[in-house]
């Protein structure tokens, strides 16, 4: 389905996306929730058997996946989720009028000591759920390491692998996300901050246009494989 939107996304006009955006909008939340969903239980099986290791250690029967571990169905639904809003933030505002982002990633820099009080109770009011499924990750795995970066680069779009093992893979592109739009438009003018990871909004280049059809074509000759 998420390939199916990620064509859509390349093939129609602005003015016809707008009907079909709240659409795939709604279908986004719902794999987010059922991630986050999939985390929290496995949060608290970690806390009822006051395990100290965050990871829990697979203790696969031969007939599945290991214990704690996302099914490898699983694994492919919110692959192809993210790939879709990682495709959807890589057109340049012009191209693509999007809305309804701040349910997926944060508009603001809470850990800025310059934030105010009150941005940051109405921020965490509206989580986004790259925020909290990073949460929920780094509850179960820990930081994010330099063992478990995947090929992903410093600029739209992101994601370029095409499976998963783990969901513990998808953690420096929930990373990424977290930092890549967080807006220091309300700090001082004088409040110098780091540069950003990745450029946001994308610049109209016909470059990435090109790799996001390279991404869709390698996925939807991937599946019709399968």
């Amino acid at each position: 389905m998420f390939l199916f939107f990620r064509v859509l996304l390349l093939r129609i006009s602005p003015q016809h996306l707008t009907s079909l955006w709240p659409i795939m909008v709604s279908e986004l939340i719902q794999a987010f929730i059922q991630l986050e969903e999939e985390l929290k239980k496995d949060s608290e099986s970690l806390r009822n058997s006051n395990k100290i290791n965050r990871m829990k250690v697979g203790a696969s029967d031969g007939n599945g996946p290991s214990v704690g571990e996302i099914p490898q169905s699983e694994l492919v639904l919110y692959l192809s989720a993210c790939k879709f809003l990682d495709t959807a933030l890589s057109f340049p505002p012009d191209k693509m009028p999007l809305f309804q982002m701040w349910a997926f990633v944060p508009e603001v820099d809470t850990e800025s000591p310059a934030f105010s009080s009150d941005l940051e109770e109405e921020h965490q009011e509206c989580k986004p759920h790259t925020v909290r499924i990073l949460e929920l990750l780094k509850l179960k795995y820990g930081e994010i390491c330099s063992s478990d970066e995947i090929a992903m680069k410093s600029e739209f779009p992101l994601l370029r692998q095409h499976s998963l093992s783990s969901i513990r893979q998808l953690m420096p592109f929930f990373g990424t996300l977290n930092c890549a739009f967080k807006t220091q438009s309300r700090l001082p003018a004088d409040t110098q901050g780091p540069p950003p990871l990745v450029e946001f909004p994308v610049a109209d280049n016909p470059r990435v246009l090109k790799q996001l059809e390279e991404c869709v074509e390698h996925d939807f000759l991937e599946h019709l494989e399968c």
